[in-house]
């Protein structure tokens, strides 16, 4: 597996809160951020109700 997948893939699973690990300017950096988007799109409704609890 390309390490670039592999970033991806740790983006897609990492979890509702943003903290991506890799430098800015590397293709790491952006294929996480690319993962952790999709994450975001294909289960939004599932977070927001998460997030709805988070403080209560």
């Amino acid at each position: 597996m390309s390490s670039n997948r592999e970033a991806y893939e740790g983006g897609f699973h990492f979890g509702p809160h943003y903290d991506n690990p890799y430098h800015p300017s590397s293709r790491e950096f952006d294929d996480f951020e690319r993962g952790w988007t999709q994450r975001l799109k294909r289960s939004s409704s599932d977070w927001e109700a998460d997030a709805s609890s988070v403080g209560k």
